[in-house]
């Protein structure tokens, strides 16, 4: 039987001037986003877009290099499934969201880097990602381009990785 590795910590909070700048960033990315697809984008969408930031060589990671996209999957605080209100449709999204999003992920990633003091493993990484969504659901400028329910909705998900991600 093959020993599982231990889980390393989850990554303390990251400073608040990154989060914020890469929140606001991500915002203008949901906006591009429902330009191209004619609706706000799901969850999903996001996180597709999301996983194709991550970069793929594995530079500054503990365990890399990674798929691509990175395969973020959603619960809910509490243990709940997410489930999509509709199919995804990244294939209608433009390069920019996929572009913007490895923009705005760099800072986090390097700050991520510093908070646990190495190259930080797949599950810090979704713990990055996790605290930047959340930055992002409690941010409420006007022209925000959240609604409410998508507010609430990111303020409550836990990300993690798919169970294909897992394997050796």
């Amino acid at each position: 039987m093959t020993p599982v590795p231990p889980v390393p910590p989850p990554l303390p909070a990251l400073p608040s001037g990154v989060l914020a700048d890469a929140a606001e960033a991500l915002g203008w990315v949901i906006e591009d986003m429902a330009d191209d697809l004619g609706s706000r984008p799901t969850l999903e969408e996001l996180l597709t877009v999301l996983g194709w930031g991550v970069p793929a060589d594995g530079d500054g990671f503990a365990d890399g290099p990674y798929e691509q996209p990175f395969p973020f999957a959603a619960g809910r605080v509490g243990g709940r499934a997410y489930r999509p209100g509709r199919p995804a449709e990244t294939e209608e999204l433009g390069d920019a969201a996929f572009a913007q999003s490895a923009d705005l992920l760099d800072p986090v990633l390097s700050a991520a880097t510093t908070a646990a003091g190495c190259p930080i493993t797949r599950h810090q990484l979704v713990d990055a990602v996790t605290q930047l969504l959340h930055t992002l659901a409690a941010s409420g400028t006007d022209g925000e381009p959240l609604t409410d329910a998508t507010r609430t909705e990111l303020g409550s998900v836990v990300l993690r990785q798919t169970p294909a991600d897992t394997l050796p």
